[in-house]
C-alpha cells in the first residue's frame, strides 16, 4: 500500500476558510442560553468590616454578577423606579435600594451578563438591649448579612442571594 502525502491546494484552503467563516458567524449569532428571569450571583465585598454610623461614615463595595436572557435590565433615565434591593438580615427590612440604569439592547439577541459593583454605606449596630448605634463595651461588633434581589423591566424578580457576613465595628 502506497501512502500519499496530504497536500493543500487552493480549493481545499478556500473550502476550509469558508467553513471556519460560517462557523464563527453562526457562533456569534447564538444568543446566550439564559432565563428571561434575571439571575444574581454574589461575588464578594472589597473588605469584611465597616464602622457603624448613620451619616455615610464608612462603606464597602458589594460585587454581584448578573445574567438575563432577554436583556431588559435597568430603567430609563426619566424612570424613577428602583430595581435593586438590599434587605438587612437583622431586621428583614429594606437596607437600601438602587436604580440600575438601562443597558442598551444591541444586535438580534439581547441576552446579557455583567458585573454590578455597589457602594453600600454603613448602618448602626443593633442589640436587643440597647438603642441602634449604641456603643457597648461588652459587645464591640455586630454581624450583618444582606439579601439582594433585582427586578427587570418586565417585572420579573430575580433569585435572592445572601451575602457573607460583614462585621460592623460598634465602638
Amino acid at each position: 500500500m502506497k501512502i500519499r502525502p496530504f497536500t493543500f491546494n487552493i480549493s481545499t484552503v478556500c473550502y476550509v476558510y469558508v467553513i471556519l467563516l460560517f462557523s464563527s458567524l453562526y457562533a456569534c449569532s447564538l444568543s446566550p442560553n439564559f432565563s428571561t428571569t434575571p439571575e444574581l450571583t454574589f461575588i464578594g465585598f472589597n473588605k469584611q468590616t465597616m464602622r457603624q454610623g448613620t451619616l455615610n461614615q464608612d462603606s464597602v463595595s458589594l460585587i454581584l454578577d448578573f445574567k438575563d436572557g432577554d436583556g431588559d435590565i435597568g430603567t430609563a433615565s426619566n424612570d424613577q423606579n428602583l430595581n435593586l434591593f438590599l434587605i438587612d438580615s437583622r431586621t428583614k427590612e429594606i437596607y437600601d435600594s438602587y436604580k440600575i440604569p438601562a443597558i442598551p439592547e444591541k444586535g438580534a439577541n439581547n441576552g446579557i451578563e455583567g458585573r454590578i459593583t455597589l457602594n453600600v454605606f454603613s448602618t448602626c449596630c443593633r442589640f436587643s438591649n440597647a438603642p441602634p448605634c449604641s456603643k457597648l463595651d461588652d459587645t464591640p461588633t455586630n454581624k450583618l448579612a444582606l439579601s439582594v434581589y433585582m427586578l427587570d423591566r418586565a417585572g420579573n424578580k430575580s433569585n435572592t442571594v445572601t451575602t457573607s457576613e460583614l462585621t460592623l465595628l460598634c465602638n
